[in-house]
């Protein structure tokens, strides 16, 4: 057999796919020939079989294209392919230069690679340009695609580097490889031996649309409308028609009064509810925002509709009440602290009694000057009194206003309880000894109700100015607040325009006291510099030797924030500190942009005792 028939021959054993265009439509190579040629392995037990049917187009496209391309004596690889049946030499160089025609025309060769045992067959055809094939690497990068890449099964034994840029199969999302079935996004599948192939599918983004603004209109058009109620509350002589669903809804303790079967007026046309007088005015107002979510609230309104907004647990308007009541009890709204305070702690708000006690606290001389202090609960009086963040002129002035409140003929019969319950609260041992004295020959000292209290109180006060001044020595100490000093406004040492820059970055001398004695001699020397960046105020406080007993100072820095009416705004303190030659308080205060009102600062340098 001569050599071009033996090479014929050879060729004969194979079929050849050629598929012409495929080169055109691979976007990086428009104008490239492949060949891909694979012989079939040995097949493992427990490697899949893949039949050539699941490779090949169907038979009858087969039959088809296989006439249509021994009609077509245009084609340079059906030239070529004949020529290797003849077996000729000639007609084999004729071949391979119509194999190079072939490449040249954009004409892709893809050898399913049958096995030997097979019969001689030879089939040329010419198929029309197949769909776009995007190579495995680039569909892997784009991150978009639905699409699984996996490689052609019949060149699983072939290395990776050798397959083609444009051998990969396009499958869908959702694709049986080996003995794994996968459909998950992103999930990598593996088949046997046969190879892996990863599959990556996008999720789409979802995002959650609202129209809140609709929903509330339409639910709050059926606020109090007698056709289309399902209930009807009745409250202080006023009926209102409601929908059961909108109360359960917003509220637990209406689920529970509508639906529950164990109270006795559920499922029923018509409910009774009892509300104070307070609550009665505005329970239209409390009912119309479980239809609109919006409140409209005044100072006159809060209380009533906060009662009711607790009362049936409707926790958003108990918040937004809250907020509003916290706003507008801070300094200097203490009217407002005044008649919501007790609110709060009946409540138990924690946040509002905060703020009502500063309030009341940093202005106790409005406080005592009205004429509510006498008919005031004693439970109050006695809260506001021990609170330490009293702002006050002196001690005296708090045990007269006290005394006061002790002798008006509606507490007089209480003398005794009440002295009990209010006069140690009062811190003698800050008292002057003229202001100690008077205290001795007063009104409260002769009393037989408050004798008793008013003689142990002042031997404690005595006491704590004999001793006080050799604690070190003794090894005593006075830690208890009966015995430290308020924010008094005696205790004053500078004050300062808050928009007058002269006194940014100049030392001021001032005095104190020396030691935690109060006296009115003031012998003790500290030095004062002010900085200020932009909102944020800084203070450093200077002791001299004059101002030390056994060569230090414990003192603790109060700065008072006041309007032009000298109401106190804000009140800002420093730690206890220990001041010497080689140590200084430094103190930093930031103010709110928002604080227009602050006009003047006033600096209070307090002794402690040990």
């Amino acid at each position: 057999m001569s050599a071009g028939s033996g090479e014929g021959s050879t060729a004969a054993g194979r079929m050849r796919l050629q598929v012409e265009g495929a080169a055109r439509a691979s976007p990086r190579a428009p104008s490239t020939t492949t060949t891909t040629t694979t012989r079939r392995g040995p097949q493992r037990p427990d490697q899949p079989r893949w039949r050539r049917e699941d490779l090949l187009p169907s038979r009858f496209h087969y039959l088809h294209h296989r006439h249509a391309a021994s009609d077509d004596n245009s084609s340079p690889a059906a030239a070529a392919a004949e020529a290797g049946q003849r077996g000729d030499s000639s007609d084999v160089m004729g071949a391979r230069e119509g194999r190079e025609r072939a490449a040249r025309s954009d004409v892709v060769t893809v050898d399913p690679g049958l096995g030997e045992e097979e019969e001689d067959s030879s089939v040329a055809v010419n198929i029309p340009a197949p769909p776009v094939v995007v190579p495995a690497e680039r569909q892997r990068e784009e991150e978009d695609s639905q699409l699984l890449m996996l490689p052609d099964p019949v060149s699983q034994d072939r290395p990776s580097d050798s397959l083609p840029a444009d051998a990969g199969r396009v499958v869908m999302a959702s694709a049986t490889v080996g003995a794994h079935t996968t459909s998950s996004p992103g999930q990598m599948m593996e088949g046997g031996d046969g190879g892996e192939a990863q599959c990556q599918v996008t999720q789409s983004h979802v995002i959650t649309l609202k129209d809140k603004n609709d929903f509330i209109q339409n639910v709050s058009q059926f606020f109090n409308q007698k056709d289309i109620s399902d209930v009807v509350l009745n409250v202080g002589g006023n009926s209102f028609f409601a929908h059961r669903f909108v109360l359960a809804k917003s509220s637990e303790v209406f689920r529970t009064m509508l639906y529950d079967k164990r109270y006795g007026q559920a499922g029923q046309p018509e409910v009774a509810l009892e509300e104070s007088e307070e609550c009665q005015r505005h329970f239209e107002t409390f009912l119309k925002f479980l239809y609109t979510a919006e409140v409209q609230i005044s100072t006159e309104s809060a209380v009533g509709i906060l009662c009711l907004a607790d009362k049936y647990s409707v926790l958003s308007l108990k918040a937004l009440c809250t907020r509003y009541m916290v706003e507008n009890t801070q300094s200097p709204h203490v009217r407002n602290a005044l008649n919501w305070y007790s609110w709060a702690k009946a409540l138990h708000m924690e946040e509002l009694i905060d703020s009502c006690s500063k309030t009341i606290a940093w202005n106790m001389e409005q406080l005592w000057a009205l004429p509510e202090w006498l008919q005031m609960d004693i439970d109050f009086l006695a809260d506001i009194i021990s609170n330490p963040q009293l702002v006050i002129p002196n001690e005296y002035q708090l045990f007269v206003a006290v005394e006061q409140w002790l002798l008006h003929d509606s507490h007089l019969p209480d003398l005794a309880e009440n002295s009990q319950r209010l006069l140690h609260l009062v811190h003698f041992p800050q008292m002057m000894v003229q202001q100690l004295y008077k205290v001795e020959t007063g009104t409260l000292a002769s009393k037989e109700g408050s004798r008793e209290e008013i003689a142990k109180l002042l031997n404690e006060a005595y006491r704590f100015r004999s001793l006080c001044p050799f604690q070190t020595e003794l090894n005593l100490l006075f830690r208890d607040d009966f015995y430290r000093p308020r924010n008094y406004k005696d205790l004053t040492v500078d004050t300062v325009r808050m928009q007058n820059t002269l006194r940014f970055g100049i030392q001021v001398d001032v005095r104190t006291y020396v030691g935690p004695v109060p006296s009115t001699v003031r012998e003790g020397e500290w030095k004062i510099t002010y900085r200020k960046s932009n909102e944020s105020w800084t203070l450093q406080v200077y002791c001299h030797e004059s101002a030390m007993v056994n060569g230090e100072a414990r003192i603790q820095a109060v700065l008072l924030i006041s309007d032009d009416a000298e109401r106190v705004l804000q009140v800002e303190a420093s730690e206890e500190t220990v001041c010497s030659r080689g140590n200084n308080l430094t103190m930093v205060i930031n103010l709110p942009p928002a604080t227009n009102e602050a006009k003047q600062l006033t600096v209070l340098i307090k002794p402690l005792p040990n």
